[in-house]
């Protein structure tokens, strides 16, 4: 009896206590947790919008090389351009060591979204491929914004998943 009550008071205590399950990336694999690839977002100067002859046919996609990149920058303006006294050149792009990264970008109004409110990239050991999970968010407008991000170089296919969040007001 008494191994019983102490069995059941051990399961009592297991239930009602806060645990938290922490996978070192290693072991992510043995327990089913997908691994995180880093992401550095590349800020891009918030006066900086594409062009409104932008083809958003293709709204996302992978940048291999600088030359692929500068041809992204391209499309880029400046949205304060008819204001004469403000600085209103776009700058060079970035420059990036494409032997050890790549980039991935994102526009806005490809999907309608007001803006990206975050980039989560995980490796899908299945498929043997990244997935990157780009989260937009809705309001009233829709905006013409790149956005960048360089993370680790690697021949596995990268898919673009769309999660949306919207702004219910007030």
């Amino acid at each position: 009896m008494k191994i019983i009550k102490l069995l059941s008071t051990i399961i009592l205590l297991f239930l009602c206590s806060n645990l938290t399950v922490v996978a070192e990336t290693d072991d992510s694999k043995k327990i089913g947790i997908p691994r995180h690839i880093k992401a550095e977002k590349i800020e891009i100067d918030s006066d900086l919008r594409l062009k409104d002859r932008f083809d958003y046919s293709t709204y996302y996609g992978v940048v291999h090389s600088q030359i692929e990149l500068n041809r992204l920058w391209s499309h880029l303006i400046n949205i304060q351009r008819n204001f004469y006294q403000l600085n209103t050149r776009v700058p060079k792009p970035p420059q990036v060591d494409f032997n050890k990264h790549m980039v991935l970008w994102f526009a806005d109004r490809g999907v309608h979204a007001s803006f990206v409110e975050s980039l989560e990239i995980t490796e899908n050991e299945e498929k043997n491929s990244l997935n990157a999970i780009v989260n937009v968010f809705h309001s009233d407008f829709g905006s013409s914004n790149l956005n960048l991000w360089k993370i680790p170089k690697t021949d596995k296919e990268i898919i673009f998943k769309v999660e949306h969040k919207y702004d219910r007001g007030p």
